[in-house]
């Protein structure tokens, strides 16, 4: 049987997200079980991502802090990656090709932008905190990053350089697919770049799976423009 905390956590949740999925529907975002996304082209999909957290009291079981995130998943480079990114099959449609909590990008943090809801009270100042990131920041993301030449310069110009839109590790992954499918004359110099960060991250980690990429992209050939999302 279910506490009345349990309950209520269920009731604020299913509220909250069914007032959203009102508001967003009419910039074409239909509701899923990790936030909101939009089909901006057969290519390309905007996540509006929203993670419940635990919340107040103890055990954090009252009320839940609620995190938004925004990111662009490009199908072509995803298909790239998961052919050695050792995701099972039923995982691989989750991924994000760039994209981060909005406290990350704000602040360097994910708390930096959390909003926190333990009654049914809070559900209008909560909608409107929400409903604002979403307008003010997401929105203006997914324009400025809905095409692979954007993605290319947000990770591929200074690749040495920390970049709030993925971990490392991310980084040297996705720059690497994104330069091939540009077609950047640099690539064999990017690849070597990140061969060295990943050499050096976690001792070596992560490499082997990266140097299996890097195989597994050996005859990808170039984007062409007809596909509608180099520039």
């Amino acid at each position: 049987m279910l506490s009345e905390s349990s309950v209520t956590r269920r009731i604020l949740k299913v509220v909250l997200m069914e007032r959203l999925a009102l508001s967003f529907t009419q910039e074409g975002f239909a509701k899923t079980d990790f936030g909101f996304v939009r089909k901006h082209s057969p290519d390309v999909i905007h996540i509006f991502r929203l993670t419940f957290l635990d919340g107040v009291g103890p055990a954090g079981k009252f009320g839940w802090r609620i995190n938004p995130g925004a990111a662009v998943r490009f199908e072509v480079v995803e298909k790239a990656y998961h052919l050695a990114s050792g995701f099972s099959p039923e995982n691989q449609k989750g991924t994000a090709t760039i994209g981060n909590s909005v406290g990350e990008y704000l602040a360097g943090r994910s708390s930096a932008c959390e909003f926190a809801i333990d009654s049914e009270e809070q559900i209008d100042g909560v909608f409107a905190r929400i409903s604002e990131v979403f307008h003010k920041f997401a929105l203006p993301y997914f324009a400025k990053y809905s095409t692979l030449s954007a993605i290319d310069a947000a990770l591929n110009e200074k690749p040495m350089e920390k970049t709030p839109h993925r971990t490392a590790v991310q980084h040297a992954y996705y720059g690497t697919i994104v330069a091939k499918l540009m077609g950047r004359k640099d690539y064999p110099e990017l690849v070597r770049i990140y061969t060295e960060v990943l050499t050096n991250q976690d001792r070596g980690f992560y490499l082997k799976r990266f140097l299996d990429l890097v195989s597994a992209l050996e005859n990808q050939p170039p984007m062409t423009a007809e596909r509608g999302v180099l520039a």
